[in-house]
Parts: C-alpha cells; structure tokens; sequence
C-alpha cells in the first residue's frame, strides 16, 4: 500500500529553487524528494529544539535546583577528571 500523501504549494527564492534544481540534477533524486528530506530533517531538528526546551523549563522550575558558575564548573572539572 502507497503512502498517503498531500500536494503543496509553496514559493520559494529564484536562487534557492536554482540550488534546488542543481542539487537535484547532481544527486539524480527528484525535486520532491530533497523537498520531503529537508522538512524532514528541519522538522525532527525542531521537534527536538522543543522538547530541550521542556526539559530546561521543567528543571529551571524544580525548587531546589542548583546553577554554577563556569568558574565552578571549571574547578569541577580540574578536580574529577584530572590525570
């Protein structure tokens, strides 16, 4: 069974669609196929952006939560993880 798919229309720079085509026509891939990776790709990248996000926010509220200072941590670091 094929995939379900959806047609859309969107407009783009004359230059992206020229590197577009160019890419298209080195990779031997059609222009909806790079099309499909690349929101893909942005998508995931967005979705994960999102979710650290989250995860910051839900920590940040925590009531006892602990920051450092770069100083600290650099002191952390030297007296753990010297050789």
């Amino acid at each position: 069974m094929a995939a379900r798919t959806v047609d859309i229309h969107a407009r783009i720079p004359v230059e992206l669609a020229q590197v577009l085509d160019n890419v298209s026509k080195l990779t031997e891939r059609t222009k909806s196929n790079l099309i499909y990776r690349a929101v893909e790709s942005y998508l995931k990248e967005a979705i994960e952006d999102y979710e650290d996000i989250q995860d910051v926010l839900e920590r940040e509220s925590r009531p006892n939560r602990k920051f450092y200072t770069s100083e600290e941590m650099e002191a952390f670091i030297d007296a753990h993880c010297s050789q």
